[in-house]
């Protein structure tokens, strides 16, 4: 779970693309928090 955490935006963005679901979830919580922030 650690390294989930740490992962950069782009290997994560790469996974989503892959079909990582854990990496879609962490994608769309990024995308949520950025949107909160704005």
């Amino acid at each position: 779970m650690l390294a989930e955490a740490t992962e950069t935006s782009a290997s994560t963005a790469k996974e989503a693309g892959a079909g990582d679901i854990q990496a879609q979830h962490l994608l769309a919580k990024e995308a949520a928090t950025q949107v909160a922030h704005a």
